[in-house]
């Protein structure tokens, strides 16, 4: 008998593969335009690139590509450990903060258990858990499409070992403060992990930081995702690391992948680190644009939910009545036509929703110049089907 994927784990079955943002390269060479005529919104990036000093360093460092990396990731470690005031061994480095949340996944859970996580949160949880033999506990969001911590409360049974929790969200942008985080752990039993993935944390300012870093100090079930792809503008090195109890970090360690942050990338998130006037730069330029953004779309009468991340999710479909398809992903595909890539939501049940990252604001505002001629073909083409 040949081998074939009928031998493959049966809990894998019914997966699909993780399908990003389209790239730049694609579309431009789809519709025979150049890529600097391609306006890309989908995937969250920073429109600004990467810090200068980043750049400066990457090039400076390139000659030593030919060196494995250090394994254990010495120097970010200890850069991390003093900008966050924790120690070197409460660290794990992943490629990226998707390999820190599937690296979990492998070490604590497995067939008979369960992990919850909500309905409207990121594909990377479900992919997770499938894929280690657990079961997935959806629980309920709001009418506003946030997350209900009652709702995990009440979904969490008694083979659940972890709970996942983006703050912000994505893909709505919702964001949960940090008393309630903190009136939720005390409700959740110590044997339960709570992983709160904070990929979109450092666009928060105010009264909507929350310094989260702080509640490991008493929950030990805690564990805290970080990435450097959103704000840090490392999304093509994939670098990102998570914080909680040592005895956590030690196990997982124990079945990572040899070499899994490479070279570059560990100096660029050193750099980046270092770096913080960029990433208050960053902040100002995400604040100002996603306010026109909203205001853009406005006029055409699209809503947006309030969002704390560097996107906004819109809803194209309470407005925009079709017959044939759902109004958000007929409006990707007429973007998409027009050399706009955005962010369809068809799998997190939002057919009638689309997610529009910030960009720069030249690229917002060649967004609102496409979107009229976006709306009309949409309509066009339903009214033909």
């Amino acid at each position: 008998m040949n081998f074939t994927s009928k031998q493959a784990v049966p809990w894998i079955k019914n997966l699909e593969p993780y399908n990003g943002g389209k790239p730049i390269s694609e579309i431009a060479s789809r519709l025979n335009l150049s890529e600097h005529q391609i306006v890309k919104l989908a995937s969250n990036e920073n429109p600004l690139g990467m810090s200068p000093k980043v750049k400066l360093a990457i090039s400076q460092e390139l000659q030593k590509v030919s060196r494995y990396p250090d394994g254990n990731c010495t120097v970010l470690k200890k850069m991390i450990s003093n900008f966050h005031g924790v120690s070197s061994d409460q660290i794990f480095l992943g490629n990226g903060s998707n390999d820190v949340l599937d690296c979990l996944a492998r070490t604590f859970l497995r067939k008979g258990v369960s992990a919850v996580y909500s309905k409207y949160s990121f594909a990377v949880y479900g992919l997770a858990t499938i894929s280690s033999g657990a079961n997935s506990i959806i629980a309920p969001a709001t009418e506003n499409l946030e997350h209900s911590l009652s709702a995990f409360i009440s979904s969490i049974s008694g083979d659940t070992r972890m709970i996942f929790i983006a703050n912000p969200n994505n893909p709505t942008g919702s964001y949960i403060k940090e008393n309630e985080i903190r009136s939720f752990l005390r409700h959740v039993d110590k044997s339960i992990l709570v992983v709160l993935d904070e990929a979109y944390c450092d666009y928060l300012e105010g009264t909507d930081f929350t310094n989260s870093i702080q509640l490991l100090k008493d929950y030990s079930n805690l564990f805290i995702t970080r990435s450097f792809s959103k704000a840090y503008g490392l999304a093509g090195l994939r670098v990102g690391y998570g914080i909680g109890n040592k005895d956590i970090v030690s196990v997982m360690n124990s079945i990572r992948q040899p070499f899994n942050v490479n070279y570059l990338a560990q100096i660029a998130a050193i750099t980046a680190l270092e770096d913080q006037d960029f990433i208050i730069k960053s902040k100002l330029l995400n604040k100002q644009v996603m306010r026109e953004l909203i205001d853009g779309l406005s006029t055409f009468g699209i809503r947006c939910l309030s969002s704390r991340g560097n996107f906004v999710l819109a809803n194209i479909g309470e407005n925009f009545k079709l017959e044939n398809e759902p109004a958000g992903v007929k409006l990707f595909e007429s973007l998409l036509s027009l050399g706009v890539i955005t962010r369809p939501v068809r799998n997190y049940d939002l057919a009638d929703w689309l997610r529009i990252s910030v960009g720069t604001q030249e690229e917002n505002r060649d967004f609102l110049n496409i979107l009229p001629q976006a709306l009309d073909l949409m309509a066009k083409d339903d009214n033909s089907n």
